[in-house]
């Protein structure tokens, strides 16, 4: 997948607005969970996923999804991470 794909993507199916992010060398994030999907395309370098029941590494063109309350960690490759990420449902929050 590349770049305008990801955003068209995002958008249509009610992500925020992607957003160009980046992360330092083999940083590594504690067990944790989103309320919301999460939506990345790396750009350059590596992020791994590590779940319960899998580890994924995904590369430059891959997308990879972390639904809502999957506890999971994550790390940076070698060479840092450069990506586009987007929340799911952001915009369709109703206020009682």
């Amino acid at each position: 997948m590349n770049e305008s794909e990801f955003i068209k993507f995002s958008l249509e199916n009610d992500f925020s607005d992607p957003e160009l992010k980046s992360l330092p060398a083999n940083k590594f994030f504690d067990p944790h969970t989103h309320i919301e999907d999460l939506i990345i395309l790396i750009k350059s370098g590596k992020f791994i996923v590590n779940t319960t029941s899998k580890v994924q590494e995904f590369e430059d063109g891959d997308m990879c999804t972390v639904k809502a309350g999957i506890e999971h960690t994550d790390q940076v490759g070698n060479d840092g991470v450069e990506y586009w990420s987007a929340w799911g449902n952001t915009k369709k929050i109703i206020s009682l």
